[in-house]
């Protein structure tokens, strides 16, 4: 973290995305509006990263180049995004946790505050500032790694709840990434544990397989085994996979649904 040979708490590195599959690490001080030394808002927070999730989804087409570049925003409901182009060189990443370690001095409860958890909507970096009211405190007894999947937990909880499933039914999940993977431990949590229902996890990778059945699922095959089963009742695909998706649709029973 030296910048111009010194080093002081407002110190930091950031990742960039310069082109497609290369990236930087960037030394930095943190920097006000104007010219003079960085001083915080009265409104703002610093955190210290601790854990930065990286998306296997839309972070991987960035890494790639598989984007296409323009003028607009990076993400216009994040605001520590919104102020980005998507085009290289740009800064991207929006799963991060770490420790807050100054207030300004319009924060509510400052002092309570320091050395507490919090998460951010931010690219990756070492430190970050951002509005007090961008931040979510992490509740105390989650871990720092843990409150790294809020956004990707959030996506499979609305996946579960678009799917509805029904008591007792046969739930097919296709794909055990990350998305997939939790989309099975709240099926597993909510549907095969209170509603007896059966959840049944779907991957090529074995590993993947051993993971779904760890977390909860009745069942963990392969995509080949699925013609060998019974017809689901509902089937839910996350792998991003046409032929999965075609699976599902010739595996889902009449009246069966989809999502």
């Amino acid at each position: 973290e030296e910048v111009d040979g010194k080093i002081d708490k407002y110190s930091c590195v950031y990742v960039e995305f310069t082109s497609p599959r290369k990236v930087k690490l960037i030394k930095t001080r943190l920097k006000s509006d104007g010219n003079g030394p960085f001083a915080l808002k009265p409104d703002e927070v610093i955190v210290k990263t601790t854990f930065s999730s990286i998306s296997s989804g839309t972070e991987m087409k960035i890494f790639t180049g598989e984007f296409e570049e323009s003028d607009h925003q990076v993400d216009t409901v994040i605001k520590d995004l919104s102020d980005s182009a998507m085009k290289y060189p740009l800064k991207y990443g929006y799963s991060l946790v770490g420790k807050i370690i100054e207030c300004g001095s319009e924060v509510p409860d400052a002092g309570h505050l320091i050395g507490k958890s919090a998460f951010v909507f931010s690219p990756h970096s070492s430190l970050v500032v951002t509005k007090y009211s961008n931040i979510m405190l992490v509740p105390d007894g989650i871990k720092d790694e843990d409150a790294c999947f809020l956004p990707a937990a959030e996506t499979s909880l609305s996946l579960v709840q678009d799917a509805n499933p029904v008591i007792g039914e046969r739930v097919a999940v296709y794909g055990q990434g990350i998305i997939g993977l939790l989309v099975t431990i709240i099926l597993a949590k909510c549907h095969a544990g209170l509603a007896k229902g059966e959840v049944v996890a779907i991957d090529l990778i074995k590993s993947r397989r051993r993971l779904a059945l760890r977390s909860g699922a009745t069942k963990a095959i392969a995509p080949s085994e699925v013609p060998m089963q019974d017809p689901f009742d509902l089937s839910i695909e996350v792998s991003g996979s046409s032929r999965a998706l075609q699976t599902a649709i010739d595996n889902t029973g009449y009246g069966g649904e989809g999502s």
